[in-house]
């Protein structure tokens, strides 16, 4: 198949272009599609759209163009960025991929969960999901299905993310083995207390593949419990957790990995 490739410089011109091309490719900093080989069709190339490339603040949330790169947005520096999700980004790649890759990009990938994804779900980020004829805000957390993914339509791409800046006192991002290697998992939390109570926590458990584990009833039965008595409070809990997970499509060293991860936090928090 030919590959003709499109770059609008505007909003207006790419949905022109989609309006015209039912079958189209999104095209930005390229590092995951490239990575599976030369991109054929019709590509519409949309790293030099300046909508997409534009960074906003307020005291409630960071409006991110999807255009922006994940170096662009690192420089924006951890006293603004929430800290996991400056870990979470200054894991992917190295500078050179960074300097490339996108935060639509990252986001909105359809076939692998990326690093970002993760700090953005949890922290109920807001996505503008626009085609050439509509354009809605949806929570990430709600366009995404357990089973298939972020849902997108085949014409509809990301034009801007709000990113919540509310305060959390603990946060983390980590990551035991390697992109796209067996056995790898990623993990992300954030925590709110209010004096020696948890207030809030929560946490997902990820292969940075297709699967991604919340469990919001384990979560509600953290929220009120004494910090100094986490850890005896929850073991049978964990036990619980770790029959769940093994219903999803985690490898056993997966789910170790991550009920460990989700206990150091919580250590972490009651030290």
């Amino acid at each position: 198949m030919s590959t003709h490739t499109f770059s609008p410089k505007s909003l207006q011109d790419l949905h022109a272009i989609l309006k015209r091309n039912a079958e189209t490719q999104f095209f930005a900093g390229g590092t995951y599609l490239l990575r599976k080989g030369r991109p054929t069709g019709n590509i519409l190339s949309i790293g030099q759209i300046e909508e997409l490339r534009r960074i906003t603040r307020n005291e409630r949330y960071l409006e991110i163009g999807a255009g922006i790169t994940l170096d662009r947005l690192l420089s924006i520096g951890r006293h603004v960025l929430p800290s996991a999700v400056y870990q979470a980004i200054e894991m992917i790649g190295n500078p050179a991929i960074r300097n490339l890759a996108t935060i639509g990009g990252n986001l909105a990938n359809r076939e692998k969960i990326m690093n970002s994804f993760l700090p953005f779900f949890l922290l109920d980020a807001r996505v503008e999901h626009r085609s050439y004829s509509s354009a809605r805000w949806s929570s990430l957390s709600k366009l995404y299905d357990p089973t298939e993914g972020l849902q997108l339509g085949a014409q509809e791409y990301i034009s801007r993310i709000r990113l919540p800046l509310a305060e959390w006192d603990y946060q983390q991002f980590a990551v035991l083995g390697n992109w796209g290697e067996q056995d790898t998992v990623a993990f992300c939390a954030f925590c709110k207390k209010q004096k020696s109570i948890i207030h809030e926590l929560r946490f997902v458990i990820s292969d940075l593949s297709s699967q991604l584990y919340r469990n919001r009833e384990f979560e509600a039965i953290l929220a009120g419990r004494k910090i100094a008595t986490l850890q005896k409070d929850l073991q049978g809990h964990f036990e619980e957790l770790t029959t769940d997970l093994g219903r999803r499509k985690l490898s056993p060293v997966q789910i170790r990995r991550g009920v460990g991860f989700l206990k150091r936090f919580i250590e972490g928090i009651a030290s």
